[in-house]
């Protein structure tokens, strides 16, 4: 046989048995196509108690490949159904909604699915998918366990087995529903990987899966939230979600506000803390992941914040806002729309600014907490976790102003109506000068001379007083009091008061030479519109002034004292006037009493016939 014509023989077997082929898959997926979205469509209504129905444009597929294509696919839940469900108790507290552009499946066997019931997908690709979840609470449910999905499964399928699922781009939207509130949430660009999905008996008891998979990724890049008000604008770089691994990692956080200060402030129209917070990495370790998808509470064992920044600013130029009271942090826990509870939280690296604009002074003061580290532990606005314990501790280190080393603990009752809490700490030696960053703007003091061997303080407060004590080591103290200028806005020294202040009122160390010491008591009464941070450095600032002698009844004695010398010298100011005044009242006569005398001997001199020379030739216009 010659060659060509064993090739022309062989072209034709081949072209006759791929017409064939081609002719076999166009009859099976005919044949097979309405079985297989029969069987999609009931997978659906079987496994959600037929809550949900499925439905799309068009499904094309490739038996030869084992690939398959929908288009315009939805998936929504039954408005009828659900009604049901509510009066029986069954309904559940999330509710989806599901529409895709495109859904690619590869690799899938239409013989398994007949033969054993088994479902096989080797990959599913939902493109541009937008996924909306309605959280509905349900105070009352059905007491009866659910069914396990792959019995809910078994009437169709046996198993059902899908090694990778992939949503690319996608849309994702919160809606949690709390009586007539509705309350939204998006997430666009957010990447959804879920592997090796099974669904049998088998893995209905393997404990290492997540729903049945392997793991269940999100991946989302630059989220961007604006708050209700428009005052501040949420940002998050990356966030990962790992299902097995239980963590949840947060990049490149940023808490800002939408204004600059003064339209900031034109806008809110009272005083309030105006917060500016940037976090490098928030982690989130051994979470409950069933809590967090399914009734969205955010349980987790520890909390890992690093570098966080947070600058507090407050301008009191602008009227208090008539409330009844400020909520500490500790109170806010109870205002979160979700439940929340975190067992240790430990923060590294952190800077905590808190700055305030005076309006006697028109200066800015600054404290500086940087270098900060520690952990706060019982995090949690859970009813039942309040029970077993209701106090949150703050165990926190600090460098002040980066000079000296401060470390405090404060303790929240988390269930005080009244927000009480209490805090104690300790501060080492550092040079006294240091603290005029906060002391000469808000107080109109500064520190000339000082140092700061040891202070250590223990406070009990709440919402309405704080009490406690303070023992402050210092040597070599003086001080320096400051005024208002009116007239040009500026600070000017008070020479005569500070000297009074040093020499009368302020004990320049404690101990005394005499080995006397000062244990402060503090006695803070918080107006109702002290922010938490501004009530901490109030009331440590009254138990400074009193170590360093300026007791209560010392400073209204010192007071009045002031009063008398400051009355004495306006006296003698207005004495100085009055003298002045007749001085130049006499000099005036003087001056036209020789203008007079000037005048007359002119006229003489004139019927003489000559004439005098100038005044001030004479020097009529000089002193005598």
């Amino acid at each position: 046989m010659k060659p060509r014509s064993l090739i022309r023989r062989l072209l034709f077997a081949f072209g006759t048995l791929s017409i064939l082929l081609f002719a076999g898959a166009w009859y099976l997926t005919l044949k097979w196509r309405p079985a297989l979205e029969r069987q999609l469509k009931e997978l659906v209504l079987v496994s959600s108690d037929s809550l949900y129905s499925v439905s799309y444009a068009s499904l094309n597929i490739n038996l030869l490949a084992g690939n398959a294509e929908i288009r315009d696919f939805k998936l929504k839940a039954d408005p009828r159904i659900y009604e049901n469900l509510l009066k029986l108790k069954k309904a559940p507290e999330n509710l989806f909604e599901l529409q895709v552009n495109k859904v690619f499946i590869k690799r899938f066997h239409p013989h398994h699915l007949y033969t054993n019931r088994e479902l096989e997908i080797r990959s599913m690709l939902f493109e541009q998918p937008e996924l909306i979840m309605t959280n509905v609470p349900q105070l009352e449910k059905d007491s009866l366990p659910e069914l396990p999905v792959y019995k809910q499964l078994q009437p169709i399928l046996n198993r059902l087995h899908i090694e990778r699922i992939a949503l690319r781009n996608s849309r994702f939207i919160f809606r949690q529903k709390r009586n007539q509130y509705i309350r939204n949430i998006r997430f666009n660009n957010a990447n959804i990987d879920i592997s090796d999905l099974l669904v049998d008996s088998i893995a209905a008891a393997d404990t290492s899966r997540f729903y049945y998979t392997r793991n269940v990724e999100l991946m989302l890049n630059n989220y961007r939230y604006t708050t209700p008000d428009s005052m501040y604008k949420l940002r998050i770089g990356k966030l990962k979600l790992s299902a097995v691994d239980k963590r949840l990692i947060a990049d490149q956080i940023s808490l800002t506000p939408t204004l600059n200060l003064a339209d900031f402030y034109k806008k809110a129209g009272f005083a309030k803390d105006r917060f500016n917070i940037n976090v490098n990495q928030l982690a989130f370790d051994q979470l409950d992941m069933e809590a967090l998808l399914r009734k969205q509470r955010l349980f987790g064992k520890i909390v890992d914040i690093n570098k966080p920044e947070v600058v507090v600013f407050n301008n009191n130029v602008y009227p208090k806002k008539l409330r009844k009271n400020v909520l500490f942090p500790q109170q806010q826990l109870k205002k979160l729309p979700f439940q929340l509870k975190l067992d240790t939280i430990n923060i590294r690296y952190g800077t905590f600014i808190y700055s305030e604009f005076d309006r006697d002074s028109r200066k800015t003061g600054k404290i500086v907490f940087s270098h900060t580290g520690g952990k706060i532990l019982n995090v949690t606005n859970q009813l039942e976790a309040l029970k077993q314990n209701h106090i949150a501790k703050a165990t926190l280190s600090s460098m002040l102003y980066n000079k000296g080393r401060l470390n405090t603990t404060f303790s929240f009752d988390l269930n005080s109506p009244t927000g009480a809490f209490d805090f104690n700490g300790s501060l080492g030696e550092m040079n006294g000068r240091v603290l005029n960053e906060i002391t000469k703007p808000l107080g109109l003091l500064e520190i000339n001379n000082g140092k700061v061997n040891k202070l250590l303080f223990n406070v009990k407060a709440d919402q309405e007083l704080a009490k406690g004590s303070m023992s402050f080591f210092y040597k070599d103290l003086s001080v320096q009091l400051f005024e208002r200028n009116e007239s040009t806005g500026t600070l000017r020294k008070q020479g005569i008061m500070s000297g009074i202040a040093n020499v009368f009122v302020l004990e320049p160390s404690n101990p005394d030479a005499n080995g006397d010491f000062i244990t402060a008591d503090i006695n803070y009464l918080r107006p109702s519109d002290v922010s938490f941070f501004s009530y901490i450095w109030k009331t440590l600032f009254i138990g400074i002034k009193q170590s360093v002698g300026i007791s209560k009844e010392k400073e209204q004695r010192l007071n009045k004292r002031l009063t008398k010398i400051a009355e004495f010298i306006a006296e003698l100011k207005e004495r100085n006037a009055v003298r002045k005044k007749q001085l130049e009242s006499i000099k005036a006569q003087r001056k036209k009493q020789r203008a007079e005398r000037l005048k007359k001997r002119q006229k003489r001199q004139d019927k003489k016939g000559y004439k005098l020379k100038k005044p001030s030739e004479e020097g009529l216009n000089n002193n005598s």
